[in-house]
């Protein structure tokens, strides 16, 4: 039988379309694109910027850096690309990147500007005028990561208002928008935002949520004078919930970002001196009442805050902070102390005592002697008489009349005998009611 030519050349023309279609998808295996990273740098601050926006030109590819300023550009075309960085307050960068098929270039950004001119060359400056500060620049950083966020967020540096002497990161937040600073003892210790409690108001210190092992107990409000601000770099307050955002989040949520060691390229040491005092008690040097009773301390104290950030290599680096404040806060305090004094036992009663019972003459002459001893320790005391044959209202205005008293403390008089006075007349009356004579017991009509 011979076979059908027809069939044949179907088969040969299906198997020579598959050996194609396998060759076509082996040679769009090898890839022809690269990867460019690096980090960026800001010179004047001695930091790496997170955030900053970097970008290939005339295509849609782009990244932001994180928190060490490293980026990474995947899936780059194979050949000169041209590369822009940007990062608020400061001009845009470009820089011309050779990008070679499965490799990864590099390319770094250094924000600052570099002198200009060869070796040995005298360079002349143009014009200009120093107008940065730390607080600006600290500025800068917060207001591009808020330029660039997800969300709604309020991003704040740590340095942007400067020394907090006691080093309370509850006397920073109190300057922020929409935020309700809760005083404890004179400490700023929670906050609300948009009036939602301190209990929902979740805070967090590099993305870890925070416990409070104060006087909240097992609340979820978190004290903040167990925090310190010397080792914080930025404050964000997220205005608007994201996935990964607690229920408790009623108005937002707070995350404190700590100072890395990755942001620097060089040791930062930083360090403070101050002293610690209220408006309401200036007394420097000398020891003034309180807080005791009796006692005699200095209300004025020194404090120091010391802070080192220091990078060791690309991928190991520490901070160690510390700090000292004792700050003296004034409080009113009024609450009356009672000191008794009795002028005898009391007498009356149908327990009261019917021996040793003092006279008129000595319960006076007594009264009045306590109220002379006492005189002479305070003056802002006020005397109220007590015990002895003293019961009746009437009794008590006789002490008044002739002593320096000005009231009258009852005990058993008040407690004991007006009761018992009341039960016995009541007690009385009810035994004096008398049944008619017709209706007496046993007797019929």
């Amino acid at each position: 039988m011979k076979p059908c030519l027809p069939l044949l050349r179907l088969v040969r023309l299906l198997l020579l379309a598959t050996g194609l279609l396998i060759a076509g998808r082996a040679a769009a295996q090898i890839s022809t694109t690269g990867s460019i990273e690096g980090r960026v740098f800001d010179r004047s601050r001695g930091e790496y910027l997170e955030k900053a926006l970097v970008s290939i030109e005339g295509t849609r590819l782009e990244t932001l850096t994180d928190a060490t300023g490293q980026y990474r550009l995947t899936n780059v075309p194979a050949g000169p690309a041209r590369l822009k960085v940007f990062f608020t307050g400061r001009p845009a960068q470009t820089a011309m990147v050779a990008v070679t098929a499965n490799q990864i270039a590099q390319q770094d950004f250094t924000f600052g500007g570099e002198a200009r001119g060869r070796a040995g060359e005298v360079v002349k400056l143009d014009q200009f005028v120093v107008a940065s500060s730390k607080e600006m620049d600290g500025a800068a950083i917060a207001i591009n990561e808020q330029r660039f966020a997800r969300n709604i967020v309020n991003v704040v540096s740590a340095d942007e208002f400067g020394t907090i002497s006691d080093g309370s990161i509850g006397e920073f937040m109190k300057f922020l928008p929409g935020i309700t600073s809760d005083y404890t003892g004179g400490d700023a210790r929670r906050f609300s935002i948009d009036g939602a409690p301190a209990d929902n108001v979740p805070i967090s210190m590099g993305g870890f949520d925070l416990a409070s092992a104060a006087g909240a107990g097992t609340r979820r409000a978190v004290e903040l004078d167990q925090i310190s601000i010397n080792n914080i770099s930025r404050i964000e307050i997220n205005r608007s919930p994201t996935p990964d955002t607690p229920g408790s989040a009623l108005a937002g949520s707070v995350n404190f970002v700590p100072r890395s060691a990755f942001e620097r390229n060089k040791p930062a040491y930083n360090y403070s001196v101050s002293w610690l005092m209220k408006d309401a008690e200036r007394a420097f040097g000398r020891r003034t009442p309180g807080p005791g009773w009796g006692q005699m301390t200095y209300k004025i104290h020194p404090g120091f805050d010391v802070s080192a950030i220091v990078p060791v290599t690309k991928t190991f680096g520490f901070t160690v902070s510390g700090g000292h404040s004792l700050q003296y806060t004034p409080q009113s305090n009024v609450a009356m102390q009672w000191r008794g004094a009795h002028v005898g036992t009391t007498v009356g009663g149908s327990i009261g005592v019917t021996k040793a019972v003092v006279t008129w003459n000595f319960t006076l002459k007594r009264t009045q002697d306590i109220i002379d001893a006492a005189s002479r320790v305070r003056k802002d005391i006020f005397f109220l008489c007590h015990g002895g044959p003293i019961n009746t209202p009437e009794d008590a205005n006789r002490v008044m009349q002739g002593t320096d008293a000005v009231g009258f403390v009852g005990a058993s008089s008040l407690e004991r005998m007006g009761v018992e006075a009341s039960l016995t007349n009541l007690t009385r009356d009810f035994k004096k009611l008398k049944a008619p004579a017709a209706k007496k017991f046993g007797k019929k009509k």
